[in-house]
């Protein structure tokens, strides 16, 4: 092959190289919000040390899975947690979130035995009482404040149809994640579904449909929004926000557990501004 055949194959492979990596790294990770409990907790408390095992054990073994639970400390101390990555985000960014979201924790519902924090890529679950197995009916819808009207009612309700499918094929997949693109004539809609892993597949759809009935008025003629609940959140854009990836599943390495122990100094992250919806029954 001629020299200008090899360079003009060269930009060509080049540009489309960068192409991939603008597609995959147009999402960026961002506080959401988060739900603390009542039960008030003492820093200095023999439950709030498990607290900080129970932080250690989630940063050592969620990049194997992308989720994971743990609990640490014995009768009334005993703290219990788990972390749930989006199906879609690399094992490393997967970590990252989830060691920040320990401080945000702490930030945000530092007094608090009881918390839910959402984050785009993760969502961490922490109480003094175990809660595996179910879904609380308390979540938010976010509305981006550069989120529009979609202006047209056929568009909408192929949004809607759209999700309330990812909201049926989510609990039946291997990781309880689905994400599907909807790419019509006039509009282009791309959406994703997941539950955290301790859920049974029928309470996946359950928590699922919930929330999208839920804020289904609020979020159906926008281009951008998130739902997030306590055990499922359901995220639409219309462009492609998700990744091409999968977190592979696999088995915790608790050999790297002294190496990604959680050390308690963050860097808070700033996040989009957004219209939060609060409900809580």
């Amino acid at each position: 092959m001629a020299a200008s055949s090899w360079n003009s194959l060269l930009i060509i492979i080049i540009f489309f190289f960068f192409f991939l990596m603008a597609s995959c790294s147009a999402d960026t990770n961002s506080f959401q919000g988060c739900v603390c409990g009542t039960s008030p907790m003492n820093a200095r408390s023999r439950w709030a040390a498990n607290l900080n095992a129970v932080f250690n054990s989630l940063a050592a073994n969620v990049s194997a899975g992308g989720y994971y639970r743990a609990e640490a400390g014995r009768g009334s101390d005993r703290a219990f947690g788990l972390i749930q990555c989006r199906g879609d985000v690399s094992p490393t960014d997967c970590v990252e979130c989830t060691r920040h979201s320990f401080a945000l924790a702490a930030k945000f519902c530092g007094g608090s035995k009881t918390a839910v924090v959402w984050q785009r890529w993760c969502l961490l679950r922490y109480s003094n009482a175990t809660f595996y197995g179910q879904w609380e009916g308390s979540g938010a819808a976010i509305l981006p404040v550069n989120s529009t009207g979609l202006g047209d009612p056929a568009a909408a309700d192929a949004g809607m149809n759209m999700v309330f499918q990812l909201a049926g094929d989510a609990p039946n997949a291997k990781s309880m994640f689905a994400r599907s693109p909807d790419v019509g004539r006039s509009w282009k809609g791309y959406g994703l579904a997941q539950c955290t892993r301790d859920l049974a597949r029928s309470d996946c759809g359950d928590c699922l449909n919930h929330f999208l009935k839920t804020f289904q008025s609020e979020v159906r003629n926008k281009t951008s929004w998130e739902i997030y609940g306590q055990g499922c959140f359901i995220q639409f854009d219309d462009h492609q926000f998700y990744f091409n990836s999968s977190i592979s599943l696999g088995r915790p390495n608790s050999a790297n557990a002294a190496n990604t122990a959680w050390g308690g100094l963050f860097t808070i992250l700033s996040g989009t501004m957004v219209m939060v919806i609060v409900t809580f029954f």
